[in-house]
């Protein structure tokens, strides 16, 4: 059994404040969300964590990092950057998810949509409209990264990230 946590970026600034799609920053709001999002769910070992390499994921995954080394600092969870996963459909997400390491038991996507809704639906059958800062917590029926397909999970909740 492997467990899957599907994150969408906190909410990020107007494409007309930035340089480009890419270098969006979050709001003030959106570190208020993902920071709320931080207190509901602790580090376990052996934990992973990927993230687009956008500007607003980035921030995204270093306020859970922060948070998590204040209150777990022996569980931090390895983080990894890519470049696919930026603006990713659910094909490639589940490509990048494939190649994670056996010994990760809990891998966190921080994404971007309609991805990263579009994955929850492939994995589960369940539609999951994924907020800012919404995490899908998804559990999957694996012994084996690379066997991630279709229908293969099972959603266990839907952490919406609104705080108002």
């Amino acid at each position: 059994m492997r467990q899957l946590m599907l994150m969408r970026h906190g909410e990020a600034e107007s494409i007309f404040d930035a340089k480009s799609d890419h270098a969006r920053c979050l709001t003030e709001f959106g570190k208020i969300q993902t920071a709320v999002q931080a207190h509901r769910f602790a580090p376990k070992p052996n934990d992973t964590v990927l993230v687009s390499d956008a500007m607003r994921t980035q921030q995204t995954a270093q306020i859970l990092m922060d948070h998590w080394r204040r209150h777990a600092p022996e569980m931090v969870p390895t983080l990894t950057l890519s470049t696919k996963a930026y603006l990713a459909d659910f094909q490639s997400y589940t490509d990048l998810i494939a190649m994670t390491d056996d010994d990760t038991a809990r891998l966190w996507v921080i994404g971007h949509n309609p991805g990263i809704s579009e994955l929850a639906f492939h994995l589960t059958h369940a539609y999951v409209g994924m907020g800012t800062s919404d995490i899908a917590e998804i559990q999957l029926d694996l012994n084996h990264w690379l066997d991630i397909c279709p229908s293969s999970g099972q959603l266990l909740g839907h952490h919406q990230g609104r705080t108002h």
